[in-house]
């Protein structure tokens, strides 16, 4: 374990375009061998792509997709009784929650069949904006995971009050 106690948390800049801290978090996952410029490129090109096709500001489009792809528990394995179970819990932080939403839209992304990162980026944010495409899914099913476990969670109420408050799962709700 660490004896030097926690490290000290990184202070984020907002990006110089349009002035937002996730933006420069989305920045830095598309970064690749430190060319920062390339990432800019990319990123924007993005954006100036999103504000022509749906004729909104694309930081609105991509804040509700960020907002969409956000999980609201998390599983960690553990081991119990010599076995190792998935333990659901509510997401401790917001930052938490969109640095693995960034992560999960970026990982979609790269994963996704094409050529350029600027239109399998573009179309995955349009995607997740609109509640589907890969990052979307992910979320779903990880949110399904902590349902079908939320025995093992110490508070199962708190992990069923996180999910429901977000109002994608009618299958669950009582009638």
């Amino acid at each position: 374990m660490a004896r030097k106690g926690t490290p000290k948390k990184r202070i984020l800049l907002p990006d110089p375009v349009y002035n937002k801290v996730s933006i420069h978090m989305l920045v830095n996952r598309v970064l690749k061998s430190g060319k920062k410029s390339i990432a800019y490129r990319i990123v924007y090109t993005v954006f100036h792509k999103l504000a022509e096709t749906t004729s909104q500001n694309p930081v609105e489009v991509w804040e509700k997709a960020l907002n969409n792809v956000k999980p609201r528990v998390e599983v960690k394995p553990r081991r119990r009784a010599g076995s190792i179970q998935q333990v659901p819990r509510v997401v401790p932080s917001a930052e938490r929650a969109q640095a693995v939403a960034i992560r999960w839209i970026v990982g979609a992304c790269q994963k996704r069949a094409g050529k350029d990162m600027i239109s399998k980026l573009f179309y995955e944010i349009s995607e997740a904006s609109k509640k589907s495409g890969a990052a979307f899914r992910k979320k779903e099913e990880l949110h399904k995971m902590a349902l079908s476990n939320q025995m093992n969670a110490r508070r199962p109420d708190t992990i069923i009050k996180a999910i429901m408050e977000q109002n994608d799962f009618k299958e669950f709700e009582p009638s």
